[in-house]
């Protein structure tokens, strides 16, 4: 099944979602790239993540990613990405639970145009 997703900002309230690719049956599509309207998708379920305002502002800005240690997470210099689309993996002093570093993980947040 294909789930189109739409992560938009409701009253003021912001969420980015980590994508956790695993065998599901669900494969999530979403609309990422900036102007260029791409629409990656990925089989596995998500996670609700939070993301400072202050850190919310600066999400299509190329700086982004420099910023994901603090959230415990690191750009996957690996895999290619884009705005909005961004291939990430824990850091080694990450709160986040160890067993997602088995899976490819994929950080988005509301549409990016």
């Amino acid at each position: 099944m294909v789930v189109k997703t739409d992560l938009s900002c409701w009253s003021g309230e912001c969420m980015a979602i980590l994508v956790v690719e695993d065998t599901t049956g669900f494969i999530y599509e979403f609309q990422t790239g900036g102007y260029a309207c791409n629409h990656p998708s990925a089989e596995g379920f998500l996670l609700p993540f939070d993301i400072s305002k202050e850190d919310w502002l600066v999400t299509n800005e190329d700086d982004f990613p420099d910023r994901l240690p603090s959230y415990g997470l690191k750009l996957d210099e690996t895999r290619e990405g884009e705005e909005a689309w961004w291939p990430v993996k824990l850091t080694s002093n990450s709160q986040l639970p160890l067993w997602l570093r088995e899976h490819r993980l994929w950080l988005t947040y509301e549409n990016s145009d």
